[in-house]
């Protein structure tokens, strides 16, 4: 067995006082400049994922996930929102229900455990209904 590598780390510093209502783009975080829809600065520090009509998603760049790893992200409701947060890479989707998410502005840690995908994957980080939100986002190789 070898050491682990992280191959991904963003803390999503925006020093936001509010959520804000303009979307991230591709190039407001480089480490998150694939496809993005409805994600916005949060008042707690993180992204604020999904509106109050629709889902929103947040996508990874392209990154060398050819042996098993973890994505680790600090995620908490939004208000009484009750959708699930799902990471998606190729075709394997992990799922953390609403029920396990604390209120909004406390966020709690979650670990998943992936298989190996491939060298150039990418991470969607997703709400399944409406919104909430994550932070701290590290991806780790195995």
């Amino acid at each position: 067995g070898g050491e682990s590598v992280v191959v991904l780390s963003e803390q999503f510093d925006n020093n936001s006082s509010s959520d804000s209502n303009s979307a991230i783009t591709k190039s407001t975080f480089s480490n998150f400049s694939g496809e993005t829809d409805k994600a916005y600065k949060s008042q707690y520090g993180g992204i604020k994922l999904g509106s109050s009509k629709a889902v929103g998603y947040i996508t990874s760049k392209s990154l060398d996930l050819s042996s098993s790893f973890t994505v680790q992200l600090d995620a908490c409701k939004y208000s009484s929102d009750g959708g699930n947060i799902t990471v998606t890479v190729g075709s394997q989707t992990k799922t953390i229900n609403n029920s396990q998410l604390p209120a909004a502005g406390t966020y709690t840690t979650f670990t998943l455990e992936f298989n190996a995908a491939t060298a150039s994957s990418t991470v969607k980080i997703a709400t399944t209904a409406k919104r909430a939100y994550i932070d701290n986002v590290v991806i780790t190789r195995n």
